[in-house]
């Protein structure tokens, strides 16, 4: 019996004519997105093909042998996960394949332990961008799994998340026996094997057959609910059942807790957690409408942050800063620095809800023109869902080449690289081409709802 192989361009030349009579399946590795900064800084944050995949691929296909790509992705964003999932689908779509296309997901290590750009993401956010790629995938009729240790598909993604379709396409990596791993699974990485014109690759093992190839007919799996709520209404709700819960000893509070094991370096779990609770509460609306960390961090406008001025730089940068109160604005206090969420503002009064107000959650009340009031930020409530009442205000323009203004600054600071003289040239179109093609939008150098919704979420 044959061995059913894995291989990318770590193999080298393969000498298929001999390894071709060991062989009875193989899964090749299509491409990846470069995740190494310092090791492999040419290819990081690209995506880029296999080495070997041509090759590869050519001799898997003179030779008749069953097989399938499988993808890299390392994406951090939801415009990268979609960018990675049209990709694949391009080059994969007239591929007589005989087994389910198979997403990588790991951790990467470069040279002295250079960490790649996806490994901390969170389970939840890496569940979510993997599950971009997954229903695109499907929505085109094509089956598609995910490849994993067992201990990475129980701790680093939330499996459950998937439909049945995807689950029982997943391909587990278990070097022990019994294999770990509890749910569904077809393929088993079970070790390495020496093979002719190969030498050490890694084998697998067919424990459950599947119907390889595409999918007859539309997909239940990618069929969604949508939740019809507003976003503002579920924060604020969020907001106002913790009035009344008070900090521990050292300032300690779940927010802060929570909000540290997501983002340690910009959250201290024991500071003034006035801004760790705001963050809280759109990280907890996000997940209320089935998103994640990294949505919550573009809702912000970038970050999560416990020092209220930095929180007030992002919103200023992204163009989200007001003197005028909204429902659901973050409002900021001069001085040593205090945030809340707007809950109304009407008759010149100002209603709130604030984290670390006399060391507790409270419900406060301020006149518009208090003197201790320096500015409103205004979260993008957009990115979760449908806003019902977002002001015009926040609307960003559609603008092009030979327009003037703010912004065109705005678009010239999230691009990076560019003079920021708000005027839009020749080299802003440039770049804004180019960013439109990196993000699979239609490259025409305007930029309209669909090029700012991608540039914001690059923040």
């Amino acid at each position: 019996m044959g061995r059913f192989v894995d291989i990318s361009e770590f193999q080298g030349d393969i000498d298929w004519a001999k390894a071709s009579k060991e062989i009875s399946h193989a899964y090749i590795r299509i491409g990846l997105r470069g995740s190494l900064k310092k090791t492999a800084p040419q290819d990081y944050g690209k995506i880029r093909f296999d080495k070997k995949w041509k090759r590869n691929l050519t001799a898997v296909q003179k030779y008749g042998i069953p097989f399938a790509p499988y993808y890299f992705p390392t994406a951090c964003s939801y415009a990268e996960a979609l960018e990675g999932a049209k990709w694949l689908y391009r080059q994969v779509k007239d591929l007589d394949m005989s087994m389910p296309i198979a997403l990588d997901s790991e951790n990467v290590w470069g040279k002295d332990h250079e960490a790649g750009r996806a490994n901390s993401l969170s389970r939840e956010d890496r569940t979510r961008l993997l599950k971009v790629v997954t229903d695109y995938i499907e929505s085109k009729g094509l089956r598609i799994g995910i490849y994993a240790s067992s201990s990475w598909l129980v701790n680093q993604i939330d499996m459950s998340a998937f439909p049945k379709s995807v689950r029982e396409c997943t391909w587990v990596a278990d070097y022990t026996a019994p294999v770990d791993y509890k749910g569904e699974y077809w393929l088993w990485q079970y070790g390495k094997a020496t093979v002719a014109g190969i030498g050490d690759v890694d084998v697998n093992k067919i424990v459950r057959p599947l119907s390889f190839g595409k999918v007859d007919t539309k997909p239940t799996a990618v069929k969604t609910e949508t939740n019809t709520e507003d976003p503002i209404d579920v924060a604020i709700s969020i907001a106002t059942a913790e009035v009344g819960t008070h900090e521990g000893a050292n300032n300690h509070t779940k927010y802060g807790d929570e909000m540290h094991q997501l983002q340690p370096s910009n959250m201290d779990k024991n500071a003034a957690w006035c801004d760790a609770f705001v963050d809280w509460v759109i990280y907890k609306t996000c997940q209320h409408f089935g998103k994640g960390a990294q949505t919550a961090r573009s809702v912000l406008c970038g970050d999560f942050d416990d020092y209220t001025y930095n929180s007030v730089n992002l919103y200023k940068k992204a163009g989200r800063w007001s003197n005028t109160p909204h429902r659901g604005d973050q409002i900021f206090f001069g001085g040593s620095g205090h945030t809340g969420i707007v809950v109304s503002a009407s008759g010149g009064i100002v209603n709130t809800i604030e984290g670390n107000k006399g060391d507790e959650v409270r419900k406060c009340s301020y006149s518009k023109n208090s003197p201790s009031i320096i500015g409103y930020g205004r979260p993008r409530y957009d990115l979760i869902g449908t806003v019902t009442a977002e002001s015009e205000e926040y609307e960003m323009p559609l603008i092009k080449r030979g327009d003037k203004g703010k912004a065109v600054k705005i678009l010239q600071i999230i691009l990076g690289d560019l003079a920021v003289d708000g005027s839009f040239g020749p080299a802003t179109q440039a770049a804004v081409i180019a960013f439109q093609k990196k993000h699979n939008l239609e490259a025409d150098g305007i930029v309209g709802k669909e090029t700012w919704r991608a540039l914001i979420n690059t923040l």
